[in-house]
């Protein structure tokens, strides 16, 4: 081989060394870009995985307050089934007494019961 093709072959391997520097130079450049935008798309999911945890957090609490209000409510419930019982058990008594009372004027007044 001669010089000259020796030559032209070193020159043209020093070009393709060159333009696949060119080439790896952007594709640095991409990843760059790719880590850049995978940073903000990471920090953007964090941001509105905290709102949605904000969210179920205050769903939760309003669950636990009306839960506590469906618990009071029971408790009424409870006492005021208990209070009307005791009222009905104050209520025979008298009706009771009021029947025996009927019985005695009626007996008083000689009627027939």
């Amino acid at each position: 081989m001669s010089d000259d093709a020796i030559f032209a072959a070193l020159t043209k391997l020093t070009d393709g060394m060159d333009a696949i520097r060119a080439d790896i130079s952007g594709l640095h450049t991409d990843l760059d870009g790719l880590r850049t935008s995978q940073t903000s798309l990471r920090v953007d999911l964090m941001e509105r995985m905290d709102r949605l945890d904000n969210q179920v957090t205050g769903i939760r609490d309003d669950i636990i307050v009306n839960m506590g209000r469906v618990d009071h409510v029971d408790e009424a419930l409870i006492n005021t089934r208990g209070d009307v019982q005791h009222l009905f058990r104050e209520m025979s008594v008298m009706w009771r007494q009021v029947k025996r009372l009927q019985s005695e004027v009626r007996e008083i007044r000689g009627e027939s019961p």
